[in-house]
């Protein structure tokens, strides 16, 4: 482990939920008002989700889907992030 840790220099850490929030929104190619939406609730989601329940990638599936409801999106789980997240709109949907 610790050869590991000296060849990344230190620079290991865990994918949180904002890191998927990022790869989804540059993968939908989402406008800034979306953006800042989703990130909003994904904020939230904090506060009112007990960290470890639910997998990062899963939570900020979640708060996507919820943005996009909130903006009254047509699109509300796009077919590219069902692809390569394998998230379907009934397991991120409460």
């Amino acid at each position: 482990m610790g050869q590991a840790l000296f060849a990344t220099r230190g620079q290991l850490r865990v994918l949180t939920h904002l890191d998927f929030v990022k790869l989804y929104l540059h993968m939908t190619g989402a406008m800034t008002a979306t953006q800042e939406l989703v990130h909003f609730v994904s904020e939230l989601a904090l506060l009112h989700v007990p960290l470890g329940q639910y997998a990062p990638a899963q939570q900020a599936a979640a708060c996507y889907f919820l943005a996009m409801c909130s903006s009254n999106s047509t699109e509300l789980w796009p077919a590219v992030l069902a692809e390569w997240t394998g998230l379907s709109l009934e397991e991120i949907t409460p």
